[in-house]
């Protein structure tokens, strides 16, 4: 994955600047002494090396990033650090776009941002791309890293501009409109009043606040500041500024936003701060605003705040926060009367300014790092990128494929989870309070019965009838094999080092078991007359099927086995995944390759929770979150059938498990017994909520739909 970055702020005419502001101080944070080059990875030159130079750019290249950058494992503070690496295959790492909605005057977005640049320090600035460009596609189609950073984005817009066709992860921040519910990541810095789309994160504490401020809060209003925007197409600071003078402030300062174009009111000093705005709001003892970023950070100054806006919109957004208001554009009048209330009161301004501040500051980009970039984007089974949420949390998303229905995790948190000896042993006791050795014979004989449905599974096939019979052969032992069905017995030359010897017997049903663990479904399939084979990712299960049990089994990822070179056979007539297939990443490889093992009419068997059972009809924000963080893939019963159809397959049974009659409203968590207990347990099963299930199906075909990719 490139370690570029692709930053859409947004930008209006006359609004829209806190923004722009934002997202150009996350892209001037470089190490010191490291000059942004004036061209990005894209190529392409629009903009003139006077606009470069206007924008404090500094035509040099960018060494030393270390080797690994383009393989995802760039922290954010470097991905966003990446601008001006150029191409360079030393580096590993792109540059750092800025993207424009289609229709922005490009020369009044430069303006705006030299503009922004006086407000914010000696910005280090990104070249300004139009969308329109092949750079501005190419930009989007290969960032490691997408930041949305405006106040409103459609998913039209969202997939006319390229983001649904995004290679890296794309973050919201602040985002509003159609387009939230699509983004991987979405993060809230400040307050909202709708509801739509909870966010993975909330805090205030992400906003880049003041370095320096106030010892002492404020005894007297002496100095004022006004600070109404980039445009303030409302009027508020000459309404502000009159309102002040009648009220007799000794010193009313304003400052005037990119984009403001009107000279200021007699007796009102114009404020250029000679670094960030935020660093200089200390030096006031009251900050006139509206609800936006100013607020906050005059708050974090220990300024005393209050909030004139342009809209009850804006009002709303303010008493959420928790600010003094003054009223939605008040008249001179109004407001002198107001304020000379508010003057009075004094300890109250302050106390509200203070409530409004988080616990403790953080900073956005080690947020920006806590994601985790190695994991695939796109939908596991047909690959569509566009895809809504269905639950956030801190760490995780849960989209719903557009395209194919499938619910899968989009993991944004890197997860250390190793299928080791503890998996099965210390983590197997926490959870079911004994190990998976302990529970053999148990897990075992769910076995045999899970062998008898696949045995029905295909009621047609000549020896369909006797699978599943525990001691079919289908036909008499000749000299020389194995006493027991399905041990370890091959000719000399078909002996394969490190599995058991096997005898190849055509007669008796090959069963391959995708996830074996230690063994015991593939110790009933071969009791059953099964030729039993497992596949797994843990060493030391796979050492206890060899050793212990004797059976052929291999170490491998299943989207990489070869059933060939691993065991001397290219399909099967059955392969099963018991609670495995949902932590199963590369999902469309694995169904693939399984595909590709069994002929037709060959079966296909698998477990998992269910994403309609009980747990997730009753809650399923909660459902999700305290899902294990490997499962990447959530099956539902009724989308099964047309997911698996695309790989040929047809369900022939699906089989509901795991009832909990005390996960259902109003059960006590710690009744297992009696009528009430017993009756949910009726309901339960007759309206197929169990928490898991069990999937049995039929290859029909070798067709398999197309991959569609968005």
């Amino acid at each position: 994955m490139s370690a570029s970055v692709v930053l859409f702020p947004e930008f209006r005419p006359g609004g829209g600047v806190g923004h722009l502001l934002r997202l150009l101080d996350l892209a001037d944070r470089l190490p010191d002494g490291s000059p942004t080059a004036a061209a990005d990875h894209a190529g392409a030159d629009h903009s003139s090396a006077a606009d470069h130079a206007a924008a404090g750019h500094a035509a040099a290249g960018h060494a030393g990033y270390p080797a690994d950058a383009a393989a995802g494992h760039l922290s954010a503070a470097r991905h966003l650090r990446a601008a001006g690496a150029g191409d360079s295959a030393a580096s590993g790492a792109g540059g750092v776009t800025m993207l424009f909605r289609p229709g922005v005057d490009l020369a009044e977005a430069r303006d705006a941002v030299a503009r922004c640049s006086k407000l914010g320090g000696s910005l280090r600035l990104p070249r300004l791309c139009s969308i329109a460009s092949e750079a501005g596609t190419a930009a989007v189609g290969t960032a490691g890293l997408v930041l949305l950073d405006c106040r409103e984005l459609s998913i039209t817009e969202f997939r006319a501009l390229g983001f649904g066709a995004a290679a890296g992860v794309v973050v919201g921040i602040d985002l509003a409109g159609s387009a939230r519910r699509y983004v991987d990541y979405l993060i809230d810095t400040l307050p909202r009043v709708d509801r739509v789309c909870r966010p993975n994160l909330s805090d205030r504490g992400l906003l880049r606040y003041p370095s320096r401020s106030r010892v002492h809060p404020p005894r007297r209003f002496e100095r004022v500041l006004l600070s109404f925007g980039g445009e303030d197409r409302s009027g508020l600071t000459e309404r502000c500024a009159e309102a002040g003078r009648k009220l007799g402030i000794p010193e009313l300062c304003a400052t005037r936003g990119p984009l403001f174009g009107r000279e200021l009111p007699a007796g009102v000093q114009c404020f250029e701060p000679q670094g960030p705005l935020r660093d200089e709001l200390s030096r006031f003892d009251l900050v006139l605003t509206s609800f936006g970023l100013t607020a906050f950070e005059a708050a974090a100054a220990g300024c005393a705040v209050l909030l004139v806006d342009p809209s009850r919109y804006h009002q709303r957004l303010g008493r959420r926060a928790g600010f003094y208001q003054l009223g939605v554009a008040p008249g001179v009048s109004g407001l002198t009367r107001r304020l000379r209330k508010v003057f009075g009161a004094m300890e109250a301004v302050m106390q509200s300014t203070r409530a409004v501040l988080p616990d403790a500051p953080r900073e956005l980009c080690t947020v920006l790092d806590e994601i985790d970039r190695s994991q695939a984007v796109a939908c596991p089974v047909c690959g569509a990128r566009v895809a809504p949420s269905v639950s956030r949390t801190r760490g995780r998303s849960y989209l719903r494929c557009s395209e194919c229905g499938m619910l899968y995790l989009r993991r944004l948190r890197e997860q250390g989870i190793s299928y080791d000896e503890r998996y099965f042993f210390e983590a197997y006791r926490e959870q079911y309070g004994r190990s998976y050795l302990e529970d053999f014979d148990a897990i075992k004989a769910m076995g045999r019965r899970r062998l008898e449905r696949i045995g029905a599974a295909r009621p047609s096939a000549p020896a369909a009838r006797s699978w599943g019979r525990p001691g079919w052969l289908g036909r008499r032992r000749r000299s020389g094999e194995a006493r027991h069905p399905g041990t370890a017995q091959h000719s000399v030359d078909e002996q394969r080092p490190g599995t058991a010897q096997h005898s190849v017997d055509e007669q008796r049903p090959a069963l391959l078991d995708i996830g074996a663990a230690y063994g015991p479904f593939l110790a009933a399939a071969r009791e059953a007359g099964y030729d039993p084979f497992g596949v797994d990712v843990s060493d030391a299960a796979v050492r206890y099927l060899r050793e212990e049990l004797e059976l052929p089994a291999v170490n491998c990822r299943v989207e990489e086995l070869n059933p060939e070179s691993a065991f001397g056979r290219t399909c099967f007539e059955v392969v099963t995944m018991w609670y495995v297939i949902e932590h199963l990443p590369a999902l469309d490889e694995v169904l693939s390759n399984v595909a590709r093992m069994l002929p037709v009419g060959g079966v296909f068997a698998f477990s998992t929770p269910n994403g309609e059972g009980v747990s997730a009809r009753r809650n399923r924000d909660r459902f999700l979150a305290e899902g294990p963080p490997d499962h990447f893939t959530i099956w539902e019963p009724s989308r099964a059938g047309a997911i698996l159809s695309r790989y040929g397959f047809r369900v022939t049974e699906v089989s509901i498990t795991g009832h909990h009659p005390e996960r259902f409203p109003g059960m006590p968590p710690e009744v297992r017994s009696g009528m009430r207990y017993r009756l949910w347990h009726l309901v339960s099963r007759a309206a197929r909520l169990g928490d898991t299930f069990e999937l049995y199906a039929v290859k029909v075909s070798e067709r398999r739909e197309r991959s569609r990719y968005v």
